[in-house]
């Protein structure tokens, strides 16, 4: 940042002070404060990709209409799984499962292994009731994390869901945790 004067200095604040406050004008429902201090940081550093959740949380609070078709831009062709798990991410915040699922799926096209994605597409499958594909994708997650209880508890839920709450047992008393399923 270039500093034109000691004077202007004094009214900088830093990235931390910036987020800080960003997140306080947020719960206030100051959204359109809170957007204008992140978009000042934008300026000074890239966001993060959980400040860009935050920013189109922001986006999405002042005009939802504008937030679905900057998503949908950003997502568009991108190279990076950071963009397709943001806004998938996102998506399903706003309840827009369908979309969720296609981010998430262009997410694991560009790494057919990552965690995130799996989990989250998933839990997108689960949402929707497509509950042999979030099992698939859950037990493909857990031959890559075995020990990830909270995606084993997703399993069963989905198991559940289905009508097949033996399998559901089954995945949970496989971890010992038979306190659970009494």
């Amino acid at each position: 940042i270039e500093l034109y004067s000691e004077r202007q200095a004094d009214y900088l604040e830093s990235p931390l002070q910036l987020k800080l406050r960003s997140i306080a004008l947020a719960k206030e429902k100051s959204f359109l404060s809170a957007m204008t201090n992140l978009r000042t940081l934008k300026s000074i550093a890239p966001l993060s990709p959980e400040w860009k959740v935050f920013y189109h949380y922001l986006v999405f609070k002042i005009n939802p209409k504008s937030s679905f078709k900057e998503l949908e831009r950003m997502n568009k062709g991108s190279p990076q799984i950071a963009n397709d798990l943001t806004a998938g991410k996102l998506f399903l915040l706003y309840g827009k499962n369908d979309e969720a699922t296609k981010a998430f799926e262009s997410g694991l096209e560009k790494d057919p292994s990552n965690v995130e994605a799996l989990e989250n597409l998933g839990d997108s499958y689960l949402k929707n009731k497509k509950f042999d594909k979030s099992i698939s994708n859950y037990s493909r997650l857990l031959s890559i994390e075995p020990q990830n209880f909270k995606v084993k508890l997703k399993l069963a839920k989905s198991y559940i869901k289905k009508g097949q709450l033996i399998s559901g047992m089954k995945v949970l008393e496989a971890d010992n945790n038979t306190e659970i399923v009494k």
